[in-house]
């Protein structure tokens, strides 16, 4: 009878131990496919960036070249400027899609987010090119 009774107390307890390793696993397996997720989205966003780096660079070595070459003082007016970035943006969201952009970065602004972006892309370009040219 006590064998029996320590018995039942033996497998409650194991139940009990069983159920709360599951539940600790469950909680581990969300935590790490919620660090998954957000690794995955940090690599889109990295390759967002790449892209509109790409698109600045190409852009620059092309087309805002030959418009400053026509340019009198070798210079882009600033609305020439604009409309080189704003090509840049509508470049950015035809590859990737807008649907896809929204998905990634929520319901901002997209245009200014990305315009955001793109400032940062040139900056970054003049200043390597700025750099590459000294040496």
């Amino acid at each position: 009878m006590l064998e029996g009774i320590l018995l039942k107390v033996a497998i409650s307890a194991g139940g009990a131990a069983g159920t709360w390793l599951i539940a600790q696993l469950g909680n581990f397996l969300g935590k790490l496919a919620n660090r998954y997720s957000q690794s995955t989205k940090l690599r889109f966003i990295d390759q967002v960036d790449d892209i509109i780096m790409a698109f600045v660079v190409e852009l620059a070595e092309t087309a805002v070249k030959e418009a400053k070459n026509a340019a009198g003082d070798g210079k882009l007016s600033k609305e020439e400027a604009e409309k080189f970035k704003k090509l840049v943006v509508e470049q950015v969201k035809k590859h990737f899609g807008i649907k896809t952009l929204h998905k990634l970065f929520g319901n901002s602004d997209l245009d200014l987010l990305l315009k955001a972006k793109v400032e940062k892309a040139v900056q970054l370009n003049k200043e390597s090119q700025a750099y590459f040219s000294k040496k």
